[in-house]
């Protein structure tokens, strides 16, 4: 049976010591030292507050409000929530997931990132005239053709996904 650290305190000072910085860093090296459990917060439980007081990390202070974090996005010039995603620890204050932190203001990627939406059919029935008329037969096609019709989107049960329940109903 493995031997952990007897304490939270031993098991922090050894992950510091290896100059852990996260708690992904921490799931990718604890084997490093064989006495670091995999999920400390489970073995020192009782003792557990979070992943920045384990790795002596002062925890982040995001923007207090959608309007401040939106600004900051938009001034990093983001363009997409793909590139948010990729972007984002740019500035240490913005969140992982806005839409998330900032739900009760949460419209969507284009409004926070203040980029106008693609110009998709407005329903759902005139995106599928639309790809009817030209000639897609199956998802698949319609996956690799699409972008013939540019007002088509790539994932229309998503962007139609109310109008595809009443369809469907």
């Amino acid at each position: 049976m493995k031997k952990f650290y007897k304490t939270i305190n031993h098991a922090s000072k050894a992950a510091i010591g290896l100059g852990i910085q996260s708690q992904l860093e921490y799931q990718q090296r604890y084997k490093e030292d064989e006495r670091l459990p995999s999920c400390p917060n489970k073995i020192y439980a009782t003792d557990w507050v979070d992943w920045f007081s384990f790795l002596d990390k002062e925890k982040r202070s995001i923007y207090p409000t959608y309007a401040e974090a939106s600004k900051a996005a938009i001034g990093l010039g983001i363009q997409s929530q793909p590139e948010y995603q990729q972007r984002y620890k740019e500035d240490e204050r913005l969140p992982s997931c806005p839409n998330k932190i900032y739900a009760t203001d949460w419209v969507d990627w284009f409004r926070f990132l203040d980029k106008e939406k693609w110009p998709w059919y407005p329903t759902y029935a005139e995106a599928s005239k639309a790809a009817i008329g030209l000639g897609i037969q199956s998802q698949p096609e319609y996956q690799q053709r699409y972008k013939e019709d540019e007002r088509l989107p790539s994932c229309p049960n998503k962007i139609y996904a109310i109008d595809c329940e009443l369809t469907a109903a």
